[in-house]
């Protein structure tokens, strides 16, 4: 399981927004202590919210990143439709004006915004 850092009152809200919308993607957002996967049926505050990551991390791949190389898990494509459905590589998302507001909802941008940024390139 990999928690997500909650705080109440200041980014709960939109994480468990975010990872109600994410599971409707395909993510895989459990509640840790009944190891269910999160809906609106089930989930209630006072509960622990977790990503599953179904890998033993057995396997790790050295790959290009801008003008060096990084290592990461061989499973990082499923890692990561676990975290953000199956959108992730596709749809760009942010949070509020300067993108990095974790009180807020992330939504996606515009077309022309997702198209432009898309083109432009993986963005650290």
């Amino acid at each position: 399981f990999y928690p997500r850092l909650d705080k109440a009152e200041v980014n709960h809200e939109a994480h468990v927004a975010d990872s109600l919308r994410y599971n409707k993607e395909g993510a895989d957002y459990r509640l840790v202590d009944m190891d269910e996967r999160m809906d609106e049926t089930n989930f209630r505050d006072g509960l622990q919210l977790a990503s599953y990551f179904d890998t033993d991390f057995d396997c790790m791949m050295e790959t290009q990143f801008y003008f060096t190389t990084i290592i990461i898990p061989c499973d990082y494509d499923k890692m990561l439709t676990s975290q953000f459905g199956r959108n992730w590589r596709t749809r760009v998302e942010n949070r509020g004006p300067r993108g990095g507001d974790t009180r807020l909802e992330s939504r996606a941008v515009s077309d022309e915004e997702n198209e432009v940024m898309l083109a432009g390139g993986p963005k650290p």
